[in-house]
């Protein structure tokens, strides 16, 4: 079996549910763009091949129900990933004040 990368990362996209999570990861990875909201239940992977200086880098992004049914579960998916982008809505004041609650779950789920 060949190996077709040179390194494999795993991040995860947070933040409070509709600011955009599924959309930016979509546009990343695929360059489409989803019109109509669909809550992301549970998790949903997608992955982006890349070259950072003449390496071949896959990506894997990890995007994440946010609503609270699925707060119970959302810890394990930390665990390995390389980097987490927390994500709120500009046009939303309430995402916004929610960013204390994320990066307190960020900082409660990661390894150093």
């Amino acid at each position: 079996m060949t190996v077709l990368f040179d390194y494999l990362f795993k991040t995860i996209i947070v933040g409070s549910p509709g600011v955009g999570k599924t959309s930016i990861t979509l546009r990343f990875a695929t360059g489409t763009f989803r019109e109509r909201y669909l809550p992301t239940i549970g998790v949903e992977f997608s992955v982006k091949d890349i070259e950072v200086q003449g390496k071949q880098v896959k990506l894997q992004t990890w995007d994440t129900g946010s609503h609270d049914r699925f707060s119970y579960v959302r810890p394990l998916y930390y665990k390995g990933s390389y980097g987490v982008l927390v994500v709120f809505d500009i046009a939303s004041k309430e995402s916004f004040e929610n960013l204390d609650k994320w990066f307190e779950e960020v900082y409660s789920n990661c390894e150093e």
